[in-house]
């Protein structure tokens, strides 16, 4: 079950929604999500996500770490049919604004 929690606009060219569900079936173009320096992929949000979008996630990751604080790393989409790229970041919300083009 999705549904809709909130929605917030911000003064860009972009909107921020919150909804309940599965990340791996928003049909979105990127998954923004915090990780650790060396890119492993253990539980929650990218434990889910390597388990829907499978190993090669976690593989093309690990094979970019370390990096240091702040810096982010992008990997293919793995299995997954709706996500375009898949983005890990300690810097998620920095991270998000280099994909999009933000400041």
């Amino acid at each position: 079950m999705q549904r809709q929690i909130n929605s917030v606009t911000r003064q860009s060219s972009f909107d921020i929604r919150v909804a309940e569900g599965d990340i791996c079936d928003r049909g979105v173009e990127a998954i923004v999500n915090a990780a650790n320096s060396h890119l492993w992929m253990g539980g929650g949000v990218a434990g889910a996500i390597k388990r829907r979008g499978g190993p090669e996630i976690e593989r093309e990751a690990i094979a970019q770490g370390p990096i240091p604080i702040g810096e982010s790393a992008v990997t293919g989409a793995g299995t997954l049919e709706l996500v375009e790229f898949v983005l890990f970041g300690r810097n998620a919300y920095q991270a998000f604004a280099d994909v999009i083009g933000g400041e």
